[in-house]
C-alpha cells in the first residue's frame, strides 16, 4: 500500500483506517497527535509529531506542502474536525484516523 493508492484526488474520504502506527508511518505518513497533554501521558505513542490541538486553532502552527499527514485524537472526532479545516485551507494530503488512537492495536 502506498500513499498514492491512499490518496486518488483532493476529494478523497478524511478517514483512514490502520491497525498499528507502524502501518501508517511504513506507508509515509507524518502522523501529528493533537490530544491533549494529559491524554498523551496516559497513552503515549512513539513515532509521531505532538502538537496540541490548540496550537493549531491558535494559527501557530504550518504544515509543510507535499508531506502526508495523518491526524489522530483519542477517538477520531478532533481529527476529524481539523483534517476537514485543514484541507478547506487547501492542505490536500491530511487525514484522520478513523477511531483515533484507541483504534490502534500495536
Amino acid at each position: 500500500l502506498s500513499l498514492r493508492e491512499l490518496h486518488p484526488g483532493a476529494d478523497a474520504d478524511l478517514e483512514l483506517s490502520f491497525a498499528s502506527l507502524a502501518q501508517a508511518l511504513a506507508v509515509g505518513f507524518r502522523v501529528v497527535d493533537i490530544r491533549n497533554d494529559d491524554e498523551i501521558a496516559a497513552a503515549p505513542l512513539d513515532g509521531v509529531e505532538c502538537i496540541p490541538l490548540k496550537r493549531f486553532e491558535a494559527g501557530e502552527v504550518a504544515l509543510a506542502e507535499g508531506d502526508a499527514y495523518l491526524i489522530l485524537c483519542a477517538r477520531g472526532v478532533r481529527s476529524r474536525h481539523l483534517a476537514q479545516r485543514l484541507r478547506g485551507r487547501g492542505v490536500r494530503t491530511v487525514y484522520s484516523l478513523r477511531g483515533g488512537a484507541a483504534a490502534l492495536t500495536g
